[in-house]
């Protein structure tokens, strides 16, 4: 039986279920649902219920969408509290159609699958809108443009499974307060799903009773930064694939991190390289670290500030750039992991390297800065590997050992307390195996500049050295360029960038 509703609907006692019809969309009077208390309870439970313009949802009981529910207008919640929601998504389906919008405190959603496009919010002041996510159960979000103006606030485990091009934009402020994962479900079935960031985007510790919370956006489920994206208290950010530009990544203590955790290499050919770009513009803020430990891939100036203004540190996995790649501040950590392509420290910053070993792999450290090492661990360089220092303030102190096979040091500048030795180290970079299916190997000119005596240093000899003047043009004499290598393949170009 289809129920219209053009005026006021009160549900005082027991539960009211409703199957097809609709509400709304004749006047801004029509189409109320008041369930006065928390003992009672409105239910659409079946597929056809349509939700149009100037619908409200009011009173302490809730309504739930266990059926499948079409929104077309503005549909509005007022519930007294914030602590429980006058409509919420539990368990069927809610498709949003042209210009639908979701207003108020009172929005809710604890399982079930969103369709369409949805906007929480309407980005006004003073008309603040929020939608908890809460509950154990996975949600979907099945070829929806989720576009939050409002507040998103997630405090429940279950997870958020994307599929069909599924899109999240934040222009508002999204909270993760749970362990909830973020991941790309239904293989196959259209473009992947992204999480677009042009807002604020917070990560934090649970407000229950968790210690810690991880916060994961899994392989194929990208996450892009183009606003601020904070991690605070005992809490964990994990990203594996996507992008930043002009935005900045903010760790707000010691006890919080940051991590870019895309994968090696795989098999399916469809789906070469899971990796994060980090592009011009990005900032790293705050007095905790940002860590790369999967495969990052730079374009542009990145800034870390150094100190308790912000952190960068190569923990592992690789580090990729190309000609624009500049590192500004002295905030930047090399601990472990791979260089390849081209990265440059720039004139005033600070590059650290510490802990057991490092690689550079068919690319090259251009040093216009200050490298520091730190510790005994070495450097081991692959495939034409560089370490090339530039300016005249540039500067390489408290060096170890550097391990080519084969590799180049060059420098027209002093270079302290460093040796330079020919050994086959056990182990090779991962980083190989990608550029070999992408190019053909590439032999870098070996050139390296007259070197002041001094009794601290010390060259074993190298064949593919040549002692001689630094030319203006020797880099460009390279037969294959770091900058002329092609960008490593990703899942995320199937994506639509915004």
């Amino acid at each position: 039986m289809f129920f219209y509703n053009f005026g006021v609907v009160e549900v005082k006692k027991g539960t009211l279920n409703l199957t097809d019809g609709f509400s709304g969309g004749y006047s801004d009077s029509g189409g109320i649902f008041n369930v006065s208390s928390g003992t009672t309870a409105l239910n659409f439970v079946d597929d056809g219920y349509n939700l149009q313009g100037g619908t409200k949802f009011l009173g302490a009981g809730r309504s739930r969408v266990v059926g499948k529910v079409m929104v077309d207008g503005v549909v509005t919640t007022d519930h007294p509290t914030l602590t429980d929601g006058s409509l919420e998504l539990a368990g069927g389906t809610l498709v949003g159609n042209s210009g639908a919008v979701l207003m108020g405190p009172g929005l809710r959603w604890a399982d079930g699958t969103m369709q369409g496009v949805i906007t929480i919010g309407n980005g006004v002041a003073g008309h603040q809108s929020l939608l908890t996510i809460l509950g154990t159960g996975t949600k979907y979000l099945t070829g929806v443009t989720l576009n939050n103006k409002g507040v998103v606030d997630v405090i429940g485990s279950g997870n958020i499974a994307g599929s069909q091009g599924a899109v999240i934009n934040n222009s508002g402020v999204f909270k993760a307060r749970s362990d909830a994962n973020f991941y790309y479900t239904n293989f196959n079935a259209g473009n992947l799903p992204s999480f677009n960031n042009l807002g604020t985007g917070y990560f934090l510790k649970g407000n229950l009773t968790s210690t810690s919370t991880t916060t994961t956006f899994t392989d194929y489920f990208a996450f892009n930064n183009y606003g601020d994206t904070a991690v605070t208290g005992a809490a964990t950010l994990e990203l594996t694939e996507g992008y930043s530009t002009n935005a900045s990544f903010t760790v707000n203590n010691a006890t919080s991190h940051l991590d870019f955790k895309g994968s090696a290499p795989i098999s399916d050919p469809l789906f070469e390289v899971s990796l994060f770009y980090l592009e011009e513009g990005t900032k790293f803020l705050g007095p905790g670290a940002s860590r790369v430990l999967g495969t990052v891939q730079v374009a542009g100036t990145l800034t870390a500030a150094g100190g308790s203004t912000g952190k960068l540190e190569i923990a592992g996995g690789i580090f990729y750039g190309n000609s624009e790649s500049m590192l500004s501040g002295n905030g930047f950590t090399w601990t472990g992991g791979t260089l390849g392509g081209e990265v440059t420290v720039k004139a005033g910053s600070t590059f650290n390297i510490s802990g057991d070993s490092a690689f550079i792999d068919a690319g090259s450290l251009i040093n216009e800065g200050a490298v520091i090492w730190i510790n005994n661990g070495p450097i081991y360089g692959y495939n034409g590997a560089a370490i090339i220092m530039t300016a005249s303030s540039a500067t390489m102190a408290e060096g170890r050992s550097i391990t080519a096979t084969p590799a180049t040091f060059r420098s027209s500048r002093t270079l302290a307390h460093s040796n330079w030795a020919r050994e086959q180290p056990a182990a090779r970079s991962p980083l190989t195996a990608i550029l070999s299916r992408l190019q053909p190997a590439c032999s870098i000119l070996m050139s390296m500049a007259s070197m002041p005596a001094q009794s601290s240093t010390s060259f074993k000899s190298v064949p593919m050295f040549e002692s001689r003047a630094p030319s203006t043009s020797s880099r460009s004499k390279a037969s294959c360029l770091p900058s002329q290598i092609p960008r490593l393949p990703s899942r995320s170009s199937r994506l639509v960038r915004l």
